[in-house]
């Protein structure tokens, strides 16, 4: 990552230099560093999933669930379908809408990712109270 950090700083209207260091930043862990490039990346395409998802990552951590609604269904595509939509039912939570969290779940109707889907809308019908449901979804791991 430093390596990245100090070429990008030579040169830093680089988009590869600039892709590098935000996925070095990422892969060491450094959120901060990594919304600051992504959103430097996002300048330059507006339609890069990665960087769109770290974006919506970073505000959802600060309460702001709407934008990063907006950012997880812009990313939303490929490989990050999945933790979008996990992370937009739990924003969905997070604004009162259990109900609007599941149907979300719901739409995750491929098989293969139907434990992932059940387990995190047992945990969202838990959280909101709804004990039946929980169990329910809980059941169908197993």
């Amino acid at each position: 990552a430093t390596f990245m950090r100090e070429s990008l700083r030579r040169s830093p209207n680089d988009p590869e230099l600039l892709l590098g260091a935000f996925k070095a930043s990422l892969a060491s862990g450094d959120l901060d560093e990594s919304v600051s490039l992504a959103n430097r990346i996002l300048i330059v395409d507006p339609a890069h999933t990665l960087a769109r998802f770290v974006v919506g990552v970073r505000a959802m951590r600060v309460g702001r669930c709407d934008e990063a609604r907006r950012d997880f269904a812009r990313a939303s595509k490929g490989p990050l379908e999945l933790p979008s939509v996990a992370l937009t039912a739990w924003c969905l939570l997070a604004e009162g809408s259990a109900d609007q969290a599941l149907e979300t779940l719901d739409r995750l109707s491929d098989e293969r990712v139907g434990r992932f889907r059940d387990y995190h809308a047992a945990l969202i019908a838990e959280a909101r109270g709804y004990t039946y449901e929980a169990r329910k979804r809980l059941r169908g791991l197993y």
